[in-house]
């Protein structure tokens, strides 16, 4: 089955709501109520996943766990309810996809151990933002806990208040942005460990015991515009690769400060001697390590501001620079940023980073650009590559092919390139294997979006079988192999041609909507027009930014209630949405809906229903009423009924017809 959809239906007390593993297909869980399960989704091996609407009550396990896909898969978590006591985890991603939006979901009052938990590897992406997180439990050990995840973004989350040990710990991976969170009362506030070359910007952190944390191997960590108030210590360093440790007592000004902005406000204990601001200037700290070739003088010249003071101000906005400019310190700040920038400052900026043949500047402008699916900075980077050649390792060309290839940037020159680079690489077994894996990989992502016809596999095996004949040994015996990989993929391929380019489109169109929303607040009618269209595209052939424009249609206009019937290749509609249908069909209607505290249900005077009755969607009959044969409608008080939707049915001799209610 190529797309499976699971919209509005209960699930309860079970050891698993919903079991989806090895599926490996497109997936869509819509508006479903999950009460007291063990596990209310567990998911593994699909290529999409959309899971939005749903709501998540009781005690359990994980409301959502194991949140796995195969290579070059996407995921899309959005406006869930999380509401529930003693559950270990609100989302437990142990086998994550590749790219991931965890956003607009409500986690409130409850017992966690974990909000959200996600393991990464070097090709995965987070996004996770715009999610209020309400946790009360002494025990609890993190709001958001995300392990060796690379490039991920934790931005816009609020109310993030727990009684436990950390609000947001990252621990492993790199390249990680932490930055506009609202959080407190815990006995951290952000925890970063073994996270190098990651950034914790213009956080809001009040009344823990320890505001920010940077410990172990996290060099080149940027720390900037923070606002920490009430904190029993404001910001610790414990970096031993880097001999910091920042130990000191309380700043000045009740623990409230803007990073970089006071000489006082972190001491520096055995490091007196040190300029303050070489670590409070936002930038990369550590300069001629083998692992991060960064260049301290660039970005010296890239971070400050213009008048050399070491003041780091959050930007109410997002303001685009001018081609021309220096590097701002904007451009790195976070992905956000990507989305305001046009083609041509792209290009200006990637231009800029070839002629100084910074790897580690060229990495991070890709993966801005793969975020925001701007620019096209392929013939640059391939210059900068190509002349670097003789000078730089193998294992870079790996990345950075590996990043062009997830900006969706890889074209045939590229894996001509890149086969030359195998031959002329070095015959340790670890190199080479390395190196076939991130080709295999990147092979892989471009197959997702753009499946090879059989005369580009043929093209890609005589080039790797060409070059194997140039070399002998273990680099031709590897070269060979390779190619009669890329031969099998004729059989993959098959499986991959069902899909095409228009998932990726919607989802491009979409999410330039809807970041163009939170950055401005205002959508044009231009844009309005194109979600509707989206909106009522068919999900398991437009993939999951069908549901992305769905909800922001909803956010945009509360009024606005769409009937998006879904009515395609391998969807079907489940027996309430049915039962509905025929009620409306038979003149039966329910006004306003939703509503507030009244609502009126009318029908035809030849109906001959004898009762009207209020059922919870977890089986509960709350109210009844009985009615007398000349009677067309009733009005129902729900004044004391909890916020949440309902069944209204009206009970005849012949049939039964029921409608939804939601009480706001």
């Amino acid at each position: 089955m190529d797309a499976f959809l699971c919209e509005e239906v209960g699930f309860y007390d079970n050891a698993f709501g919903i079991q989806a593993v090895n599926a490996n297909n497109m997936l869509f869980f819509d508006k479903n109520f999950f009460v007291n399960n063990g596990v209310g989704i567990n998911l593994r091996e699909y290529n999409t996943l959309s899971i939005t609407g749903n709501e998540f009550l009781g005690s359990g396990s994980n409301a959502i766990q194991q949140f796995g896909g195969i290579p070059g898969a996407v995921a899309d978590v959005q406006n869930n309810t999380f509401n529930s006591i003693n559950l270990s985890s609100g989302i437990a991603a142990a086998i994550p996809p590749s790219r991931a939006q965890v956003q607009f979901n409500d986690f409130v009052t409850g017992s966690y151990n974990v909000g959200l938990i996600g393991f990464g590897s070097q090709t995965h992406q987070w996004a996770v933002q715009h999610n209020p997180m309400m946790f009360v439990d002494q025990g609890a050990r993190a709001n958001i806990l995300l392990y060796n995840t690379n490039n991920a973004r934790v931005f816009r989350n609020t109310d993030m208040v727990s009684d436990g040990t950390n609000n947001i710990l990252i621990q492993g991976g790199q390249d990680n942005l932490v930055g506009y969170n609202t959080l407190g009362d815990a006995t951290e506030g952000i925890r970063l460990d073994n996270s190098p070359l990651s950034d914790l910007y213009c956080n809001d952190i009040d009344n823990t015991g320890i505001g920010l944390q940077v410990l172990n191997d996290s060099r080149g960590a940027i720390v900037r515009g923070n606002q920490l108030d009430g904190n029993g210590l404001g910001l610790r360093y414990g970096t031993p690769a880097s001999s910091m440790a920042y130990t000191g007592p309380q700043p000045r000004r009740g623990n409230t400060f803007d990073l970089g902005e006071s000489t006082e406000a972190i001491h520096l204990g055995s490091q007196q001697e040190a300029r303050l601001d070489q670590y409070l200037v936002p930038r990369w700290r550590m300069q001629g390590d083998e692992g991060y070739p960064f260049f301290a003088a660039a970005f010296d010249r890239w971070f400050d501001n213009p008048n050399g003071s070491s003041e780091y101000s959050c930007p109410e906005g997002i303001l685009p620079p001018t081609p021309g400019d220096e590097l701002p310190e904007k451009l790195l700040a976070g992905a956000e940023v990507a989305f305001a920038l046009k083609d041509d400052i792209l290009l200006h900026y990637g231009t800029q980073v070839a002629q100084t043949h910074q790897l580690g500047l060229a990495k991070d402008i890709l993966r801005i650009h793969a975020l925001g699916r701007f620019g096209d900075l392929s013939l640059p980077l391939q210059t900068w590559a190509t002349q670097q050649a003789p000078q730089l390792a193998v294992q870079p060309f790996a990345e950075l092919l590996l990043a062009k290839s997830n900006a969706f940037l890889v074209d045939e020159a590229d894996y001509t390139y890149y086969s030359n680079q195998l031959a002329t690489a070095s015959n340790t077994t670890s190199q080479l294997s390395s190196l076939k894996k991130y080709y295999w990989d990147s092979l892989a992502q471009k197959l997702i979006y753009d499946p090879l016809a059989a005369q580009d596999i043929a093209t890609y095996k005589g080039q790797l079988t060409a070059t194997a004949q140039g070399v002998s040994g273990q680099k031709a015996n590897f070269l060979q192999t390779l190619a009669a990989d890329i031969a099998d993929l004729k059989v993959d391929n098959a499986a991959l041609n069902h899909q095409n380019i228009l998932p990726l489109e919607v989802w491009q169109a979409v999410t330039t909507i809807e970041l163009d929303y939170f950055t401005n607040g205002t959508v044009d009618g231009k844009d309005r027009n194109e979600l509707l269209l989206y909106a009522n595209m068919c999900p398991a052939e437009a993939g999951e930014g069908v549901y992305t424009a769905r909800a922001l249609l909803s956010i945009l206009d509360e009024e606005l209630k769409m009937d998006y019937t879904d009515e395609c290749v391998g969807m079907h509609k489940r027996k309430a949405v049915v039962e509905e249908e025929q009620s409306l069909a038979a003149g039966i209607s329910l006004s306003p809906n939703p509503t507030k505290d009244r609502a009126l249900v009318s029908w035809p005077a030849a109906g001959g229903y004898s009762s009207l009755q209020v059922w919870s969607l977890d089986g509960r009959l709350l109210q009844e009423q009985a009615l007398v044969a000349s009677q067309t409608q009733f009005e129902l008080d729900l004044a004391e009924m909890p916020v949440g939707t309902y069944l209204v049915k009206l009970i005849g001799e012949s049939a039964t017809q029921t409608l939804r209610m939601i009480k706001q």
